[in-house]
């Protein structure tokens, strides 16, 4: 049976944001690929100028389960990490469907039962004060630009100090991208050469994450072909080169 009241707790997104309890919860279509989220309603409502220049509160919210394998319709685990969609257009419960134009994603989140957030003892991600990236590999990425964000900054300057011409790492770049079939942007540490000492990476990408007080944010890292590596150079600057 599909939980009809819950709380949406925001993680990181345009703003700050209280938690909202959320009612009337029902199974939507959005994007062009015909996934699957809830359409909620919201209390308090979100201020509409904050989101889609509108003096009218939004009083429905679309949220979308964030890992793949996970499922919303029914919601498979308690708290489960979402993404959080600003419907564009008025009154959006009276619609089945949501295109990729009349929704807006503004923020990263988490639905809990209770108001108070509950603590998953079984999911690394949120009991470890660290971020766990995942290594992929995805053929059809596109590259929106980059990080400019003050975690991002302090990020950056950590990395750059770390990385060495051992590493094999000659270009770094820290930029926000979608990958095909899906209408959710990543942050992804995008790296020139590298491959061999992958796990060595990773260790440096959570020993500069070890002090980042959000647990939940999610960071890929992408070794990147000749094309992507043009690609990625035109929408941001390494902030790391290595001759």
């Amino acid at each position: 049976m599909q939980e009809t009241e819950f709380y949406l707790h925001f993680i990181e997104g345009y703003h700050e944001e209280e938690p909202r309890r959320c009612s009337q919860a029902r199974e939507i279509a959005f994007g062009d690929y015909g996934e699957y989220g809830l359409l909620v309603h919201v209390d308090p409502p979100c201020s509409g100028m904050w989101y889609r220049n509108s003096e009218f509160d939004m009083h429905y919210l679309l949220v979308s389960a964030m890992f793949e394998g996970q499922s919303i319709s029914p919601i498979q685990k308690w708290p489960m990490n979402v993404y959080v969609f600003a419907p564009l257009i008025e009154d959006p419960e009276k619609r089945d469907f949501l295109s990729l134009k009349e929704v807006k994603k503004i923020a990263f989140g988490e639905i809990h039962r209770r108001l108070e957030r509950e603590v998953d003892l079984n999911e690394k991600v949120i009991t470890q004060e660290m971020v766990v990236p995942r290594k992929l590999r995805i053929d059809r990425i596109l590259f929106i630009g980059e990080d400019q964000s003050e975690f991002g900054n302090e990020l950056k300057k950590t990395l750059s100090l770390s990385f060495s011409s051992s590493l094999g790492v000659s270009k770094a770049f820290l930029v926000h991208m979608e990958y095909e079939k899906s209408i959710a942007q990543n942050l992804a540490l995008c790296l020139r050469g590298g491959e061999r000492n992958a796990d060595q990476i990773v260790h440096y990408l959570e020993r500069a994450l070890q002090g980042e007080k959000d647990a939940r944010r999610r960071i890929d890292v992408l070794f990147l072909s000749d094309d992507e590596l043009l690609e990625v150079s035109l929408v941001s600057k390494a902030f790391f080169e290595c001759c």
